[in-house]
């Protein structure tokens, strides 16, 4: 690993320390889907739990531009998680915090210097608790 990987990856972890949480992520295991070929939950299956530390952190969500909108639209914050290199989360893990459960959208890595140093993923409100803590 080169010198400038190394730094951006502690760079990184430190930004994440700044307000760090341990979280319970509910992952359900994948199944091919005999129609589509594509990946699919399995009903079936049990859920697996993972323990990692992240940031939870939020952004202004932004307001379409190319459709009109009523007055009075929400500008609620988006929710989003960030992970350092040693903690992935995948699409579609649940886990409670605050409050809330959550669901993990699409996950992208954060490359620099020809290595992952973290990734981040956006969060969505779910509605079925997965019983297991915060």
């Amino acid at each position: 690993m080169n010198h400038q990987l190394k730094q951006a990856r502690k760079g990184y972890k430190k930004n994440i320390a700044v307000n760090r949480t341990k979280i319970t992520l509910a992952r359900q295991p994948m199944t091919i889907d005999p129609i589509t070929g594509d990946l699919v939950p399995d009903p079936t299956g049990t859920a697996t739990t993972e323990d990692i530390y992240c940031r939870i952190t939020h952004e202004r969500a932004q307001v379409p531009q190319d459709e009109s909108n009523p007055a009075g639209l929400s500008t609620n914050l988006q929710r989003m998680i960030m992970c350092d290199w040693q903690n992935k989360p995948s699409a579609g893990d649940l886990f409670d915090w605050n409050g809330h459960q959550w669901e993990v959208g699409q996950v992208d890595p954060i490359i620099q210097f020809s290595g992952t140093i973290g990734y981040q993923a956006p969060l969505q409100e779910a509605y079925e608790s997965t019983g297991i803590g915060s």
